[in-house]
């Protein structure tokens, strides 16, 4: 008879681990089958379509992609909040907002708003270093 070897702590909690995360898929309503990477992938993405359905954005693709449309509509509604454009992509969006911004620190600081994000910022720090 073949003699049965008793297995590693490593062994050991890794069946752990796969029992527990085949616990959390079960919870999550996804398949439990694969290796504990593909089935933390599939509780992930499940994660990520339910915070998508709540941000009102499509479900459909990757995680990668639904995660960007969410992002983007968190950047809309800052960019409301802000009173800027919300045209473009996230990046253009978040540059108009950062500008904003920008423009309103020079308002209450007395410099001007005239030029790019750069150039006033110039100004800024121009002025606090004429305040040491």
């Amino acid at each position: 008879k073949p003699q049965k070897r008793e297995k590693s702590t490593l062994e050991l909690l890794e069946e752990k681990n796969h029992a527990d995360v085949v616990k959390q898929a079960k919870r999550a309503g996804v398949s439990t089958e694969g290796s504990t990477l593909e089935i933390l992938e599939r509780i992930n993405h499940a994660d990520v379509v339910k915070q998508a359905k709540q941000a009102g954005v499509s479900t459909e693709g990757s995680t990668l992609e639904i995660l960007e449309r969410i992002n983007h509509a968190d950047v809309v509604k800052q960019a409301k909040r802000a009173g800027v454009s919300t045209e473009g992509s996230t990046l253009e969006i978040l540059e108009r907002i950062n500008h904003a911004d920008v423009v309103k620190q020079a308002k209450r600081a007395g410099v001007s708003t005239e030029g790019s994000t750069l150039e006033i910022l110039e100004r800024l720090n121009r002025k606090a270093l004429e305040g040491l």
